[in-house]
């Protein structure tokens, strides 16, 4: 994935999420996304997943999932206990 879309790709999931790029995250091409309500969203390019906690409104999930589709990626919940 070129630089040009990869920035698009975070861009928009900071737009959907209503939060923020987290930084780097502990495992490398692991990007987390944080809502200021304390969910995280982790886009994993080693995986090529969004992964999101099902706290999200249905409007969100779905346009993640256009999102992830849109840049060939899948998309899937993931337990926040498991964090």
């Amino acid at each position: 994935m070129e630089n040009k879309e990869f920035l698009r790709l975070t861009t928009d999931i900071c737009y959907i999420i209503g939060g923020f790029f987290g930084g780097t995250g502990p495992e490398e091409n692991v990007f987390p996304f944080m809502r200021d309500s304390g969910e995280t969203v982790y886009l994993d390019m080693n995986q090529k997943m969004i992964f999101y906690p099902d706290k999200l409104t249905r409007l969100q999930t779905f346009a993640l999932e256009t999102v992830a589709k849109d840049h060939g990626l899948g998309i899937d919940l993931y337990n926040e206990d498991d964090e």
